[in-house]
């Protein structure tokens, strides 16, 4: 399903010229595409109609961030990325990618939103890791991640597990995994597990790609996007911040699963959109961004193309929404409304996304937004 559903989400994008081991390729694209000005289109304007709101104990939420941020960063050299962390407002992308969850549902949310962004560094941050340029500590330090995440959801004592790690990167996911034992079925917590191994395998596969120095093609790199996103692994939490478990017929249903899909699109396109400057900055170019700059031959027309992705899959879901709705008039009246709200989570992610990422100065974003989007420099 995922790969056709890529097909239909992503013009057939080819660079013109071949994409071998050159570190000259990625030297010239870089120095082609900074200084660029450009414009990104009204991202918000495209959601718009789409729900949006915050928790209202956000603040509250704020501080539980940053003592889970002070335990997992605890080590003298954590200082400056302590800092930087605690700055990115991670209890505001908690209390409004999830604002209708209970604030006990929330702070379990919060911890693991923390972690994730954390662990998220470790693995690819130029600034942070000394992984990036190590291939074998990287692959293990992932293994060791899923063995231990596992080992905490299906242990037979979930106080008393049997993996171990002196990593606290790693182990910073016990709280999240103790939550998800007392309120997950075994469905839930094998699909929570599928998604986490689907993250950590598209992390590992976009690592040895880079090290390989080849650029991918734009479908290779959405392919491998929809996991390293990590979207999917945070829609997999949906059922918890509701409290209720979706029947899997429903959420195995082709519409359903197009929904999820295009939540994912939605959500990375716009984050590679925004994200931009800081790649530049930082002489990235493994994201979509630069891959269709070769394409299209300049930066306002590689951007002015993610937004038609964007807002390609935006129609593509609402497509769905009233077609899986539609087929379920029918059903109980509680059925019909756990599937408005589970779309509505969706949509929730893709609002709350967005808007975190305009503020949270993780992707040093300073331009203002207006109607007409935003101007910036690269």
């Amino acid at each position: 399903m995922t790969s056709v559903l890529c097909e239909s989400s992503i013009p057939s994008l080819q660079p013109p010229y071949g994409l071998g081991p050159s570190d000259d390729l990625r030297n010239n694209l870089v120095n082609q595409i900074r200084g660029s000005r450009v414009r990104i289109s009204d991202l918000k304007g495209l959601l718009s109609h789409w729900p949006q709101e915050v928790h209202p104990k956000v603040q509250e939420l704020e501080q539980h961030v940053e003592k889970t941020l002070e335990w997992i960063l605890a080590k003298p050299d954590d200082e400056l990325r302590l800092r930087k962390m605690k700055a990115s407002k991670i209890g505001l992308f908690t209390a409004s990618w999830w604002p209708y969850a209970s604030f006990e549902a929330l702070c379990a949310l919060a911890t693991f939103s923390a972690w994730l962004f954390a662990w998220d560094d470790e693995i690819d941050s130029f600034e942070f890791s000394s992984l990036t340029g190590d291939l074998s500590s990287a692959k293990a330090f992932r293994e060791g991640t899923m063995h231990y995440v596992r080992d905490q959801l299906t242990a037979k004592n979930p106080e008393n597990p049997e993996a171990v790690t002196n990593s606290r990167l790693i182990s910073g996911f016990s709280p999240v995994g103790a939550a998800l034992c007392k309120s997950y079925n075994n469905g839930q917590i094998n699909k929570f597990l599928e998604e986490l191994e689907f993250f950590i395998k598209m992390c590992e596969e976009e690592h040895r790609t880079q090290a390989t120095g080849r650029l991918p093609t734009v479908e290779e790199y959405m392919q491998r996007r929809m996991g390293s996103s990590a979207v999917r692994l945070c829609l997999a939490l949906s059922d918890y911040a509701t409290g209720v478990a979706m029947p899997a017929d429903i959420m195995s249903d082709d519409s359903m699963q197009i929904i999820w899909h295009e939540t994912n699109i939605i959500i990375s396109v716009m984050n590679d959109m925004l994200s931009i400057k800081k790649e530049i900055a930082q002489s990235q170019v493994d994201s979509l961004i630069p891959l269709l700059f070769l394409r299209f031959g300049s930066a306002q027309a590689a951007l002015d193309e993610a937004t038609h992705i964007a807002s390609s899959s935006i129609k593509r879901l609402e497509s769905a929404e009233k077609d899986i709705l539609s087929r379920y008039s029918t059903a109980t009246e509680e059925i019909q409304e756990q599937i408005r709200m589970h779309i509505k989570t969706c949509k929730l992610a893709c609002t709350s996304n967005l808007n975190w990422s305009l503020i949270s100065g993780r992707y040093k974003v300073q331009s203002t937004w207006t109607d007409n989007g935003m101007d910036m420099v690269l």
